[in-house]
């Protein structure tokens, strides 16, 4: 929209870098194949990126990488990556403000997956040892585990409270290793 568009300008003149354009588009609809190897698309909604890179058909080339941090629904992004051909080469947690979020490196390698319960949720971070992965997969893991327990007792949805509380117990179990 047009105010991250004149705060990018803004910022661009600040630091006197060169040779950037700047445009206005919805997602990357006006960006051509050729004009990007590295795209980033950071601070909206997993939804929304996965809606962005699902309309850049030309992003299904192992030559496009792409960094994407989600700062609500990565569970959503990670499926649909997995889903449709790409590959995450690797995830990691960074703290802001108090939040903390996950960046994720991916490219397109054309082999569809089905992701486990852990990697829907907390991606590739299961090794990372860092405070920062700590926290996120904690944050995950309680938000898994509420959503097992709300669906719990609702018997039209037991298949659903299935995958959660299955989700649950396997964050646990990697929790757990955090805490030895």
């Amino acid at each position: 929209s047009e105010g991250p568009l004149l705060s990018a300008r803004e910022n661009i003149k600040k630091s006197k870098a060169q040779n950037i354009k700047l445009r206005l588009s919805d997602g990357l609809e006006k960006i051509l194949p050729c004009e990007a190897d590295v795209i980033v698309v950071a601070g909206m909604g997993g939804d929304l990126i996965r809606d962005i890179i699902s309309r850049a058909e030309w992003l299904k080339s192992p030559d496009k990488l792409l960094i994407l941090q989600p700062m609500t629904s990565a569970d959503a992004l990670r499926v649909y990556l997995y889903e449709n051909g790409f590959f995450i080469q690797k995830e990691s947690p960074i703290e802001d403000s108090g939040r903390v979020y996950t960046v994720i490196t991916a490219r397109f390698d054309g082999k569809k997956r089905k992701p486990t319960s852990a990697e829907t949720f907390i991606g590739k971070l299961t090794n990372d040892n860092s405070c920062a992965a700590e926290r996120y997969i904690k944050l995950q893991y309680s938000r898994v585990k509420n959503c097992a327990e709300s669906l719990k007792s609702v018997e039209r949805k037991a298949e659903e409270y299935l995958f959660w509380n299955s989700a649950e117990k396997e964050l646990k179990e990697i929790i757990d290793k955090f805490d030895t």
